[in-house]
């Protein structure tokens, strides 16, 4: 199996099953009690996984089309977490046992990604919003600076410009003030009674996560949580705010996130389902 490492640190493996290659980014952690498997977009020419799409000895497919922005031209990978004690034989077999599921999940990403990345940034063009869809109106504009208003299930947009890079940066800027605005009006009724409030909010580009919390108190979001039905949006705020007392996954830490969230198990089970399709 070579193995490589990636830009975060973590470990890329090549690994072989049924004459297929499967690209695996191990990741200890300690945070973790078991192995957790996700499949992800990965931006690495030549590694493919997933019925017809699996990168054989005898070559890889061409790219796909692309939509900047919101789904990148990629292939896929097993993200692998477990803790650092398990050992790596372990983690494979256990990763071999998953693979038909794997496959499953890499069949619904590229079908997710024939949808909406075949499709460019135009007039007509469905863009997920809090859990539903909004359809895109580009309107010409002499406006300097993009303007965007909602109508409905509509997203206008007023711009001058409407090349693909600079319309999927002008989406990605509004998508991320939907996520801070909706952020802070959550806290504002989250946080009553709270003992250490949170220090600052900071939107991000997380690869692999959907929030984090730091020790001096900082929260950090994923920006594509504007994206997310309202109750997974709670979930991901609440888990977050949650670790302000508990710096741990602990059975108390649990307690808090379903005391501050009851429909926490129905926004795991959304983001396992739908989570990946939004990368």
């Amino acid at each position: 199996m070579p193995a490589s490492r990636s830009r975060t640190g973590d470990v890329l493996v090549s690994l072989w099953h049924n004459q297929r290659e499967y690209l695996c980014d191990l990741v200890p952690s300690r945070r973790n009690r078991g192995i957790r498997l996700r499949v992800l977009p990965h931006r690495l020419p030549g590694f493919w996984i997933g019925p017809g799409r699996g990168r054989t000895r005898s070559g890889s497919p061409p790219p796909s089309p692309t939509l900047p922005g919101i789904l990148p031209n990629s292939d896929f990978k097993i993200r692998v977490s477990f803790p650092p004690r398990v050992p790596r034989r372990e983690v494979f077999e256990v990763v071999r046992q998953y693979l038909g599921w794997v496959e499953n999940q890499a069949r619904r990403l590229r079908e997710r990604q024939a949808t909406l990345a075949g499709r460019a940034l135009v007039s007509g063009t469905r863009l997920p919003y809090r859990g539903r869809w909004l359809t895109l109106l580009i309107v010409p504009s002499r406006l300097r600076r993009v303007r965007w208003r909602q109508d409905g299930t509509r997203l206008i947009c007023y711009s001058a410009v409407a090349g693909q890079a600079y319309m999927a940066g002008a989406l990605e800027a509004w998508y991320r003030e939907q996520t801070l605005a909706r952020l802070r009006q959550r806290l504002s009724s989250l946080c009553t009674g709270m003992e250490r409030p949170p220090l600052r909010l900071v939107i991000r580009n997380q690869k692999s996560r959907w929030g984090s919390c730091s020790e001096n108190g900082t929260l950090s979001f994923n920006w594509k949580l504007a994206m997310v039905p309202d109750f997974v949006f709670d979930y991901v705020l609440v888990h977050e705010l949650s670790h302000l007392r508990e710096m741990n996954h602990s059975e108390r830490f649990w307690e808090l996130v379903r005391n501050g969230c009851p429909r926490a198990a129905d926004a795991q089970d959304w983001l396992r389902r739908h989570g990946p399709e939004l990368e």
